[in-house]
């Protein structure tokens, strides 16, 4: 049995062999999503890096960042259970500066709501209020770096990554002359917990 018929058998059929919901009845009921992916050439791989330093918490265990009223959700790696950080917290300061910077890239005159969540799993991965995703990654082995959208539309999926990957101006260039700016002043770029 392969991936497909294995998925299929187990979303398909109840314990005792009867059809409980088809695969499309079952994606039926989740919301449409559209994706899009774009990437820039020629990306120095050390600016790639500085950048993810600059938008990433200063410890590397952390994988995901929750910001909720008053308080923040800090997920960690190796099953530790989640840490709520009262607003008091400087953790949850730093949390709250990370979601700042990328607030300064990702925009509301851009379309973005505010920033709900940071996972910093395989890049940085910010999730917005209002639904949309823009995952930030440069590639393994080449000089790239790639930006991944999802959202309620292909077009809004489609402007996200246009916003990103436009030359000479878009999020990702300017992200680099901010980070390459502040390497060159002796400026720390984390800016995380």
């Amino acid at each position: 049995m392969n991936f497909q018929q294995a998925f299929d058998h187990s979303v398909v059929h109840g314990q005792l062999g009867r059809v409980v919901m088809d695969r499309e009845e079952l994606f039926g009921e989740l919301p449409p999503r559209a994706t899009r992916a774009g990437l820039i050439d020629r990306f120095p791989p050390e600016a790639s890096r500085a950048i993810l330093a600059a938008l990433s918490p200063a410890d590397p265990e952390m994988l995901e960042l929750e910001l909720r009223p008053g308080a923040v959700v800090a997920s960690r790696a190796g099953g530790v259970p989640a840490l709520v950080l009262d607003d008091a917290d400087p953790r949850a300061a730093g949390a709250r500066a990370l979601a700042a910077a990328l607030g300064r890239y990702f925009t509301a005159a851009d379309g973005f709501g505010p920033v709900a969540r940071i996972n910093f799993l395989d890049g940085v991965r910010v999730l917005f209020a209002g639904g949309d995703i823009a995952h930030l990654r440069p590639s393994g082995n080449a000089p790239q770096m790639r930006c991944f959208a999802v959202s309620d539309t292909q077009q809004r999926a489609d402007e996200i990554v246009a916003l990103a990957i436009r030359e000479p101006d878009g999020l990702l260039r300017r992200m680099e002359r901010e980070v390459r700016a502040r390497a060159g002043a002796g400026v720390r770029t984390e800016v995380g917990p």
